[in-house]
């Protein structure tokens, strides 16, 4: 299949677009051609809508009653679109989505995607983040059957550059896996099958939290989110203690790390 697609609307004059009816006789006495890419969107947006995105943030979040305006779950989708396809600052993705036919396949007009519509639906997607994100990964995985024997799970961080409150919950100095002590950050804890890699469980963390201590927390919160109670952990040596190890066992978990051990003679 090609990589780029063509639409092409042919409007004729102004006044033939009125309620009048047109006789086929009539010929237009002057043609506007407009041109817009379709690129690989309508793939993308073929993928969302069997994977069914809007649906799944639909169940979470409710929209209300505007049949002229798209849902919380369709802004959601273009804002996808527009990340994999030709990624646009969120004040331009309303430009953005009139010139690539997006609002025209979704059916709403480019302005219905500006950047306030944007982030009223990305202060309510906040509320429900982890909850959403679990169940799109579960949908990948059951449907493009992932297995979930081995899972990896580490911890990684991003560094911020500027002043920020001390108060600050999530950024914070801590241990810098970028080599940059003095800048604040915050931790990302993630989990993956090893099979296909595919995310499963998401967790932001304040920048100063140590690997060990999310050990419990991450194998409660898989234990809710799968049914399958036994699985290999494949995790950084650093998280493996005395006490993570009898947490582990209780849950009868195997796993698996690089670990330094001092011999002593």
């Amino acid at each position: 299949m090609a990589n780029h697609f063509i639409v092409r609307w042919f409007a004729i004059r102004r006044n033939d677009f009125s309620t009048s009816k047109v006789t086929a006789k009539k010929t237009p006495t002057t043609t506007n051609k407009i041109v817009k890419s379709l690129d690989d969107i309508v793939i993308i947006k073929a993928m969302l809508s069997r994977f069914g995105l809007a649906s799944i943030i639909a169940k979470h979040i409710v929209t209300e009653r505007d049949r002229g305006r798209p849902s919380h779950g369709e802004l959601v989708e273009v804002l996808v679109i527009n990340r994999l396809s030709s990624p646009k600052p969120l004040y331009n993705v309303e430009c953005w989505a009139h010139e690539h036919c997006v609002a025209d396949l979704y059916g709403y007009p480019a302005e219905k995607f500006n950047d306030d519509r944007i982030r009223r639906t990305l202060d309510k997607l906040w509320e429900y983040e982890e909850t959403i994100l679990d169940e799109c990964a579960l949908k990948i995985a059951t449907e493009f059957g992932v297995p979930f024997d081995e899972l990896l799970y580490a911890l990684t961080s991003i560094y911020f550059e500027g002043n920020y409150a001390s108060e600050e919950e999530l950024v914070r100095l801590g241990y810098s896996r970028d080599q940059k002590p003095d800048k604040k950050q915050v931790n990302l804890g993630l989990t993956v099958t090893r099979s296909g890699n595919i995310p499963i469980l998401g967790k932001v963390l304040s920048g100063n939290t140590g690997d060990p201590s999310t050990v419990k927390a991450n194998i409660e919160s898989l234990r809710k989110l799968l049914s399958k109670k036994s699985y290999l952990r494949i995790t950084d040596g650093i998280m493996i203690n005395p006490e993570n190890i009898h947490i582990m066992e209780q849950d009868q978990l195997g796993f698996w790390a690089h670990i330094k051990l001092t011999l002593i003679f």
